[in-house]
């Protein structure tokens, strides 16, 4: 089949200021070192994808909200000006400052309404801590009127290794990572009461996928007092909110372009919630058009689908900017 043209969801830059940061709090520095524009230019060439939106990895472990909130700005004013200079080749979910919610609500506004940044990334955990809705009700309500793309990515722990395997990070942790953050906002009400935020999963939501009527389950079932023929019949109709729930995120394919998991990832949603995504900054060269071309050799997509998941799904997201 013809190559398809890709937009890439999951594409991370490295900001000299945000390297060095990332370098006193003992974060991993073997992870893309000499960063530069032109390298993603020359990989985005070779695996033909026509746009990416570019992110952070990870949060550093900051000494003052005063010096979080200068380095997330400079790395986010680095990636409009990025855009500026190649603006049909590169978007940003821009960063915001953790430590204290009226930076974050101030770097919200500066990067949507000023910098014109396409979303917010929001990590799944901060030091091993899920960012729960009582503590960011503020935010969650500001995304929510904004009606805002947040780009959902896992995150390693400089002082607290979430699981002592030696593949932990990329291997296994991040997929549970995922999917604690995800659960938690489900079982905290954020997913219902603030159903504007357009969510977008890294990693193809980890485990979310093959758990999902697990997951929810125990949601649907929660201060319910129902007979097991109705929960049966319900669950037999896939008529359960839960899952309706997580039927309404999207889901990006980094680290995920396997047959078997794309296979779990359509039980719960259909093609036109699922994005592409290429993890660079983590996996540097992958030969993304032989998966994608063998998942529509193999059925798991049509033609028609495969357009839709890697380019035009990413357009109709992320180009009607509403929060504006």
């Amino acid at each position: 089949m013809k190559t398809i043209s890709k937009i890439d969801i999951h594409h991370h830059f490295f900001p000299k200021i945000y390297k060095a940061e990332l370098e006193k709090s003992g974060r991993d520095q073997r992870i893309n070192p000499s960063w530069k524009v032109e390298t993603s230019l020359r990989l985005m060439d070779e695996g033909n994808i026509a746009k990416a939106y570019l992110s952070l990895p990870f949060t550093p472990i900051y000494q003052t909200s005063i010096i979080e909130r200068k380095i997330v700005r400079e790395c986010n004013e680095l990636a409009a000006t990025i855009i500026q200079a190649y603006p049909n080749r590169f978007g940003a979910f821009a960063s915001i400052p953790y430590m204290n919610i009226d930076n974050c609500l101030k770097e919200i506004a500066y990067s949507l309404d000023v910098l014109n940044l396409d979303g917010i990334i929001l990590h799944s955990n901060t030091e091993g801590e899920i960012p729960y809705p009582s503590d960011l009700e503020v935010l969650y309500s500001e995304l929510d009127k904004r009606k805002a793309v947040v780009f959902v990515h896992p995150n390693t722990s400089a002082k607290k290794r979430l699981l002592d395997a030696p593949a932990y990070k990329g291997d296994i942790e991040y997929y549970f990572d995922i999917a604690r953050f995800i659960v938690a906002q489900l079982f905290n009400g954020t997913l219902e009461k603030y159903p504007n935020i357009r969510y977008i999963l890294a990693n193809g939501g980890g485990i979310v996928p093959f758990y999902a009527q697990r997951i929810s389950k125990p949601y649907y079932l929660n201060g319910k007092r129902l007979r097991w023929g109705k929960i049966i019949k319900d669950m037999s109709r896939r008529k359960n909110s839960g899952e309706e729930l997580l039927s309404n995120l999207y889901y990006e394919t980094a680290t995920v372009l396997e047959r078997d998991f794309i296979s779990a990832l359509k039980n719960v949603v259909d093609s036109g919630h699922i994005l592409f995504g290429s993890n660079y900054g983590e996996n540097q060269r992958n030969d993304l058009n032989i998966s994608i071309d063998q998942l529509v050799l193999d059925g798991i997509f049509n033609e028609s689908e495969a357009n839709a998941v890697f380019s035009l799904n990413a357009k109709r997201l992320l180009e009607e900017k509403p929060h504006r």
